[in-house]
């Protein structure tokens, strides 16, 4: 079978940005943070973020899934829910892979909730809430709710267990499919950009306004070292924006253990 030029092109690319990174894999183990890339490698992930966006999407998604296990952050977001746009809200977030845990403090804004946790499997697979405001006072510990509840739509336009760099991605990355098949994908690369002082690749996709599809435009910033979205910016058909959301003072593979993602460590 002969395979086009430029496939054969994307897959050497790729292979030689993986291989430049060999201190990846041995890092993940025991730095918090990956090592700072060499401009070489920076200038072949921008020639392929430029030439083949989509390629270089679903990269940054196996660079993810093959270096990456837990990190803490500053999450700020802010959406249009119920047809308002919330106030900029700040959650300190501590999160880790393998299976899914993620632990939510909200230190600006709260909306209902004051801090969660979510392990995938546990408490009946189920989050651990504790409210805020004054319905916190008359809850000494925690309320159970399930992550795809009534309740999660009126405070999020995205579920507790769609957070993530990872989970980002493949929503990105799937979206674009699907739209690429259907003829619809706009997807380009505007340059690079910075987020919380870190240099990122700047990507905008614009679909048609399609019910199947969950925004007409897309700003991502994937970090031009770590390779993951730091930020997204997410529009309708008419530039309102939809949801706004950046990961600051990330730390990666920090050593998060299990014990971190109880309630008794937690305060629930």
């Amino acid at each position: 079978m002969r395979y086009p030029p430029a496939l054969i092109a994307v897959a050497i690319l790729c292979t030689v940005l993986m291989s430049r990174s060999p201190a990846l894999a041995e890092e993940a183990h025991a730095a918090i943070q990956i090592p700072v890339e060499e401009r070489q490698i920076v200038q072949e992930r921008m020639a392929l973020a430029q030439s083949l966006p989509q390629e270089f999407l679903a990269f940054a998604l196996k660079n993810y899934q093959r270096q990456i296990r837990d990190y803490t952050c500053l999450f700020v977001k802010q959406e249009l829910v119920q047809g308002k746009l919330t106030k900029e809200q700040h959650i300190e977030v501590k999160f880790r892979e393998g299976p899914f845990a993620v632990f939510m403090q909200w230190v600006k804004n709260p909306s209902l909730v004051d801090h969660v946790l979510y392990v995938k499997g546990r408490h009946g697979d189920k989050a651990l809430v504790k409210p805020a405001g004054v319905l916190g006072w008359f809850v000494p510990t925690h309320v159970k709710r399930g992550v795809n509840s009534p309740d999660s739509a009126k405070v999020s336009r995205r579920r507790l267990d769609q957070f993530g760099f990872g989970n980002a991605l493949d929503l990105i990355h799937e979206t674009n499919t699907r739209a690429e098949k259907a003829g619809d994908l706009k997807l380009t690369y505007k340059g690079e950009g910075q987020i919380d002082d870190r240099k990122t690749f700047v990507l905008e996709r614009k679909l048609p306004d399609k019910p199947e599809y969950p925004d007409q435009k897309l700003v991502v910033h994937v970090d031009q070292e770590w390779l993951v979205p730091v930020a997204t910016y997410c529009y309708d058909a008419h530039n309102r924006l939809l949801g706004k959301y950046e990961y600051r003072d990330v730390k990666l593979n920090v050593g998060l253990s299990w014990k971190e993602f109880t309630a008794e460590a937690n305060d629930l």
